[in-house]
């Protein structure tokens, strides 16, 4: 540790401080509390901007920081502004926290993933396809009243989501009206992502709406869910990969910081992007209860209204008011189903910053709405 190292860790422990609060303070950024770290190890020393934010975050000027530094030093210390890397067993021990934390996001992912889908392909067989078989033999019926669309980024999150829901059922409804039915419950999951398409069309892709196709039947399955880890795991991996034999012998000076900077490189990236993960979790898992609830709940209700229908066809004007209610209500159910499993949560785990906190407000009004929808029609 250098004298600038002890003294900003002795003053910051003296404040009550984190490194992150330090690293907030100094303006430092993203990935702030490790660069404060390796100030504090020597492992780097601070730009002259980077320094006198620090100085400010302390409640310090330049010269008393400077002071402090200089008293803290010792013979041998760097302060010329080199960076002096760690020793190859505190290499070893933060390559393995990393892989240990990779570990744990793939981890997780992989499992919210397979809930997610399994929840899908049960929505899409217990309500969906079935009320497509229903919804043939009921000629002319009338699709509940059709919204405009409108998904500017620039609107209210609310309103975006009830657009989005609303543009799905417009687009199931008519489907269904061109009498799709039989040939689509014998297409099987090929037919469910024609009526996908069918729901996603009005959409605009911009900004934070940036809808995909469904992680599970119709879309990309476990496959879909696992490339989502491109953007957070497979760069730490490689790190390690390329680093194993370094951290197995003993390698000089540039060869440590070399790796000591691309392990810096990916704990900040991984501490970057650990807002966008647990959001990613969160959705994913309000997403899995609703498609649950649609499977269970609104599946039993079709076959209860199913089978106090006759199997014959009829018109729409045959069918009495409750009949008609309890159709466009099943299509309301339908729309929301396809608008939460055609969410591209992986987004979530890419974004950031603002782009992040304003795709959670989209995502979480849509999967709430939805859940809220499926809720008081089932």
């Amino acid at each position: 540790m250098s004298g600038l190292g002890r003294a900003v860790s002795g003053i910051r422990a003296n404040r009550g401080m984190t490194q992150a609060e330090v690293a907030e303070k100094a303006r430092y950024g993203t990935g702030g509390a490790v660069a404060i770290s390796r100030v504090e190890n020597g492992r780097q020393r601070p730009t002259p901007e980077k320094f006198a934010g620090i100085a400010d975050a302390l409640g310090l000027t330049l010269e008393e920081l400077e002071a402090k530094a200089v008293a803290e030093s010792t013979e041998g210390d760097d302060l010329g502004g080199g960076e002096v890397p760690p020793p190859a067993k505190e290499l070893r021990q933060r390559a393995l926290q990393l892989q240990d934390e990779i570990d744990r996001r793939t981890e997780a992912i992989e499992s919210h993933v397979e809930a997610f889908d399994a929840e899908h392909k049960r929505a899409q067989e217990e309500f969906f396809m079935r009320f497509v078989k229903v919804a043939d033999r009921i000629d002319g019926a009338e699709p509940p009243v059709a919204v405009e669309p409108n998904s500017r980024v620039s609107e209210a999150a609310g309103q975006i989501a009830e657009n989005r829901i609303g543009l799905a059922s417009t687009g199931i409804a008519t489907l269904l009206s061109g009498s799709v039915g039989g040939a689509a419950a014998a297409g099987g999951g090929l037919a469910y992502g024609a009526f996908v398409t069918a729901a996603s069309m009005g959409t605009a892709p911009t900004g934070a709406l940036l809808w995909g196709a469904p992680l599970a039947a119709g879309g990309a399955g476990m496959s879909g869910g696992i490339a989502v880890l491109a953007g957070v795991v497979a760069f730490p991996m490689t790190v390690l990969a390329a680093g194993g034999v370094l951290l197995m012998s003993k390698r000089n000076r540039r060869q440590r910081g070399e790796f000591d900077a691309k392990l810096c490189h990916a704990e900040q990236e991984l501490a970057a992007s650990e807002k966008g993960f647990e959001s990613f979790l969160e959705a994913l898992r309000r997403g899995t209860e609703t498609l649950h609830y649609i499977a269970t709940h609104a599946g039993h209700a079709l076959v209860r209204w199913s089978d106090q229908r006759s199997e014959t066809r009829c018109t729409w004007a045959e069918m009495g008011v409750d009949d008609h209610s309890q159709y466009q209500a099943f299509v309301e159910v339908a729309g929301a189903q396809i608008s939460v499993a055609t969410v591209d949560y992986r987004q979530l785990l890419t974004s950031s910053g603002a782009e992040l906190d304003e795709l959670k407000e989209v995502v979480g009004e849509l999967l709430e709405r939805a859940a809220d929808r499926v809720g008081a029609h089932v």
